[in-house]
């Protein structure tokens, strides 16, 4: 094998940052032509503003750009300071240390990971990205990733499309009045990035089975039901036995323990799931979601002691549940005196709440907490 075919084979796609896309694209043209001169082969790069353009362009001049301007200009400003090269580690550090490479307008350099490492991009990530840049028939953003993304471990396929042959991440679900969208990311470049798919219809995605259930419209409904069951068999001291092939108690908290993992947007939905999985939480005895969720159920009740609506009392009985604070059951008991019908869920919670044993804390008698016994 000759050298040349060795040094090939050990080239990869190299992540980097620059300042101008004119200016370096001029530049690594020179470079390329001076390796050529010498010899040597050409390296191949990828300057994403020769795909995306501040405006709309012809078809009929042979270009086959995305006329949604809006949708070019954000992607402008996601991918301006990257280039993509591709090329062996001795060359690519010999590029950075080019005397043209150390001119301000001009500097190229590495993009790295928290580990301080040069991020390097896959084959398959670079052949995604160019059919993007080029069709951008797909609304995507590219995104670095947060520490707490990406901690749902079931992934998703889309049913068609450029995007279909990869495995997504559920990062957000959106209810609305037409269906459910979703928020979809994909790790890119050594997991430092996202590619996040925006808004994609729930009808057009592959889900595992665990998830499908999010997925139908009365989803919300179904976790009241079971978890207001499960919560009544505790305090009633007999814990359910599963039917034939069903879901044990256990089993359906971690179910819903998984939406934990999810970003919800900011409806009045998502903050009654967020009161469930609170509920949740407790009866899978997680003391650590209870305390990260609790003080976000206490601030949408401010206050708490007049309530004016079924769910900010709902809101009060399961934080009775969860924080064993009998001033959020009083609340919820004086809004159920007070009124002559009420919401489904708080129908079925209230008499569940009366039952709870009220154990005098002797230790805590003097500060005046309560404990809650469920069986």
């Amino acid at each position: 094998m000759s050298e040349p075919t060795r040094q090939r084979r050990r080239e990869v796609w190299y992540v980097m940052r620059h300042l101008s896309p004119e200016l370096i694209d001029q530049q690594l043209q020179q470079v390329n032509e001076q390796r050529m001169r010498d010899n040597k082969h050409s390296f191949a790069y990828i300057i994403p503003y020769q795909y995306i353009r501040k405006a709309a362009h012809d078809d009929s001049q042979g270009m086959a750009f995305n006329r949604d301007v809006d949708k070019n200009n954000s992607l402008r400003n996601d991918f301006h300071f990257f280039v993509f090269i591709k090329a062996t580690e001795e060359e690519i550090n010999q590029l950075v240390q080019e005397d043209w490479n150390k001119n301000g307008r001009l500097h190229l350099y590495f993009c790295r990971s928290r580990s301080g490492n040069p991020l390097r991009a896959k084959e398959s990530e670079m052949s995604l990205l160019i059919r993007l840049f080029v069709s951008q028939r797909e609304k995507f953003n590219f995104v670095p990733i947060e520490k707490s993304d990406f901690r749902l471990g079931e992934k998703i396929r889309l049913k068609s499309g450029i995007l279909k042959e990869h495995q997504f991440s559920v990062t957000k679900i959106r209810y609305t009045d037409e269906g459910i969208n979703l928020t979809l990311g994909l790790p890119i470049f050594d997991g430092a990035f996202s590619l996040q798919v925006e808004d994609y219809p729930v009808s057009e995605v592959n889900a595992p089975t665990r998830l499908q259930r999010f997925f139908s419209k009365d989803f919300v409904q179904v976790m009241e039901q079971e978890l207001i069951a499960i919560l009544r068999h505790r305090v009633k001291g007999s814990p359910s036995s599963p039917q034939k092939g069903g879901e044990s108690d256990a089993e359906k908290l971690n179910t819903y323990h998984f939406l934990n993992y999810m970003e919800f947007a900011d409806t009045a939905e998502h903050h009654h799931i967020q009161t469930l999985l609170l509920l949740c939480a407790s009866l899978r005895k997680d003391q650590h979601t209870v305390e990260a969720l609790a003080p976000t159920i206490v601030q949408l009740l401010n206050p708490t002691t007049e309530l004016a609506t079924d769910e900010e009392a709902f809101m009060a009985a399961v934080l009775f549940v969860a924080t064993h604070n009998i001033a959020y059951r009083t609340a919820a008991k004086h809004y159920e005196q007070t009124h002559d019908t009420l919401s489904a869920p708080l129908s079925l919670l209230m008499p569940i709440i009366k039952d709870i044993r009220i154990r005098k804390n002797r230790e805590t008698t003097n500060q005046g907490q309560d404990s809650a016994g469920l069986s």
